[in-house]
């Protein structure tokens, strides 16, 4: 059967390719040797074979599972990094806030919600929207997506103090005006465990907490 084909010499490389068209029933000859089963990329009088390398299945698995792992190792951990920056970020402003208050206080003998008299430079965006007609509740609203309440009456059902909850994080930041004291809330959550503790309180007391628990650290 008759077959065309060119030989190309590559001067700086010392293989030879085979380049050519030959009979459709010939495709599994090459220079009239049949290609080893166990050697598909065995030489032929100095000809060599080119195939296209691929992954195969096993490789892309394991690929898989390298990359599982990693994420379930890093995704946690990156969750606790971003969620302690929020907290702090908002702890810090959370502080400025009372310390306002309670030097508004020492000239009003009252606290207030007007953001004016707090003399604090909040966010820009902040939002501030009053829930009653005295204007002693009142949510503050962050440009980050932040949510925050402020009482200033005490009462009842209400202690004077502000609650805060940053984006994205299930754990909420407390602090009374009247005593400094600070609680962090998990929200029944694994994640806000690990960012309470993070914040100062104690693993022991964290880890014993029941719905709608929350701890005390200080700040």
């Amino acid at each position: 059967m008759k077959k065309a084909f060119t030989l190309i010499k590559n001067k700086n490389h010392p293989r030879v390719f085979l380049s050519g068209v030959y009979n459709a029933c010939c495709s599994r000859v090459l220079l009239n040797k049949q290609p080893s089963v166990e050697d598909p990329r065995q030489q032929h009088s100095g000809m060599v074979l080119l195939f296209n390398n691929g992954f195969t299945l096993i490789e892309l698995l394991v690929v898989v599972l390298i990359i599982g792992i990693l994420a379930a190792i890093a995704v946690p951990q990156y969750q606790v990094a971003v969620g302690k920056t929020r907290l702090m970020r908002l702890a810090v402003l959370m502080k400025s806030i009372c310390d306002a208050q309670q030097l508004y206080y020492l000239n009003n003998e009252t606290y207030t919600n007007d953001v004016d008299a707090w003399d604090i430079q909040l966010p820009a965006g902040t939002q501030v929207k009053l829930l009653d007609e005295e204007g002693s509740r009142a949510t503050i609203r962050l440009p980050d997506g932040g949510v925050c309440e402020s009482v200033t009456k005490q009462t009842k059902d209400w202690q004077t103090r502000i609650l805060c909850q940053p984006s994205g994080v299930t754990t909420s930041l407390f602090v009374n005006y009247a005593t400094n004291q600070w609680k962090c809330y998990p929200m029944k959550t694994d994640l806000g465990k690990k960012l309470c503790k993070n914040m100062g309180c104690n693993p022991s007391t964290v880890d014993k907490l029941t719905d709608g628990g929350s701890c005390d650290f200080s700040f």
